[in-house]
């Protein structure tokens, strides 16, 4: 019944946001988009005339597939609006692929009802599903949230081809998606760096930190952005100094708290099964050879470079205090408060089925230090699942439970109308009303709307304090 319940609002919800708004730039295809929509509508001369770049490469599958339905249907040369519905109707599918998915890995996992929904509140019920796959549906976002979520149930039901199939899948939609995904391939190897990740961990964090020193100082000699002026995000300057402090203090936790979880005894056996083996050859394959195509294929891009994203990131982490956790609670809910709360606990647990889930969790922790939240989209299945399995330890109350799916409707900003008058029509996205979209975005928002999202995040924390009392009170009780 109460998977029926969590469906039946799921899907009102999303024929909610199918007759809602969409963005009015490029004729509802969006910024991104609209290289998207080309892409989806002309791709064979594209290719054939090598005018695919290497960023629109890695991202090639959803305008693929948009392409092949439009040849299907005989739609070419498709219009927008045919990209722009073709896209909704894919997001659509996938995310209730994922409902499906998600409700046979918790009877898997033997979660309780309450963890259930608390799961599927995170997954569901925020901004990212809610508002931004039907409000600018021609992005990739929605595919690799899709195939981060089939990655991790893959691995947790111990299906090998679908995992590589979700990480080929992938490869085609997020750059760093295979990289970071690859991991969950390297169990027979991970015994060894298990062993040594205690004693290196903390130097290796503590050169992070002295390599994000020496930029800041970098920064504060130039004043100005690392990468190309259009490019420049919004920091507060009157707390930079802070914002970095509390960076500094950030990375310090996620290392003590991957120390702490590569200490654990936990039993898990690394086997060199045939198997096992055969899928992390391939792996190596895959990742050559859609190397080698990429270098024959297409052209370089120049701008959106790897340099380009991690200074992004690290721009974007000192914007303004704990940007990064305010942005993220915002865009995919109140678990990230619990997550930042307790996640030396929850690494702790992810240990217990690998080195695979700590080395990826870690590793998209200390990347989630930006503040554009879609980007590690693909990333927050694997945290949800290790969350869900810690507190799948405690007996979490209904009224919490119920209470949790509140809060994620209420910050999901489902109900908000996006377009006004004159939006996006002089591209002002340091003022309203273009910050109705904006403010959603980490390196986009302003100050105020900063301390907007603030204030509605510490109304979150208060609700997930309560949980913490909670939990905190029965592991007090269990220890006894």
């Amino acid at each position: 019944m109460t998977r029926f319940i969590l469906l039946t609002c799921l899907v009102g919800l999303i024929i909610w946001g199918l007759n809602q708004e969409t963005i009015p730039v490029n004729s509802g295809t969006g910024w991104d988009g609209k290289h998207y929509s080309t892409l989806s509508k002309d791709l064979d001369r594209l290719w054939s005339e090598r005018q695919i770049d290497s960023y629109q490469f890695y991202r090639l599958l959803p305008p693929a597939c948009a392409h092949i339905v439009f040849k299907i249907f005989g739609l070419m040369p498709a219009e927008a609006h045919h990209v722009v519905n073709t896209f909704k109707i894919m997001n659509v599918l996938l995310v209730l692929i994922m409902a499906v998915l998600y409700f046979r890995l918790c009877t898997r996992l033997r979660l309780s009802k309450e963890t259930e929904i608390i799961g599927f509140s995170a997954l569901f019920f925020q901004f990212a599903v809610l508002k931004q796959a039907f409000y600018y549906p021609v992005l990739t976002d929605v595919f690799a949230y899709f195939f981060g979520f089939v990655l991790v149930y893959a691995y947790f039901m111990r299906v090998k081809w679908m995992q590589f199939a979700a990480l080929a899948g992938g490869s085609f939609t997020y750059p760093l998606f295979f990289i970071t995904g690859a991991v969950f391939f390297i169990e027979p190897w991970a015994n060894n760096l298990r062993k040594l990740l205690p004693r290196i961990t903390m130097p290796v964090v503590w050169g992070i930190m002295l390599l994000l020193s020496v930029l800041y100082a970098a920064y504060l000699i130039n004043s100005e952005s690392f990468i190309m002026p259009q490019y420049l995000m919004h920091i507060n300057r009157t707390w930079m100094h802070v914002s970095f402090l509390l960076v500094l203090v950030t990375l310090y936790q996620l290392g003590k708290g991957l120390r702490a979880a590569s200490l654990i005894n936990t039993g898990f056996e690394y086997t060199h099964h045939p198997k096992t083996v055969l899928f992390g050859a391939l792996t190596l394959g895959y990742f050559v050879l859609q190397w080698l195509c990429a270098k024959l294929f297409t052209i370089p891009e120049t701008v959106f470079t790897t340099q380009t994203f991690l200074l992004n990131i690290f721009q974007q982490s000192f914007s303004n205090p704990l940007a990064f956790v305010v942005f993220h609670t915002m865009y995919v809910g109140p678990l990230v408060l619990l997550i930042a709360f307790k996640y030396k606990s929850i690494l702790s647990t992810a240990s217990v089925y690998g080195s695979a889930p700590v080395l990826f969790l870690f590793c998209y922790s200390v990347l989630a230090l930006g503040t554009e939240t879609r980007q590690f989209i693909n990333a927050w299945p694997a945290f949800v699942c290790v969350a869900l399995l810690w507190l799948n330890e405690y007996r979490v109350k209904p009224l919490f439970a119920w209470m949790w799916v509140i809060i994620s409707l209420a910050l999901s900003h489902f109900y908000l109308q996006i377009n006004a008058a004159g939006i996006f029509e002089t591209y002002q996205y340091g003022k309203f009303p273009e910050q109705y979209y904006f403010m959603h975005h980490g390196p986009f928002a302003t100050d105020n709307s900063y301390l907007i999202n603030l204030l509605q995040v510490i109304v979150a924390a208060l609700g997930t304090g309560l949980l913490i009392k909670q939990l905190n009170a029965k592991e007090a009780a269990s220890n006894e």
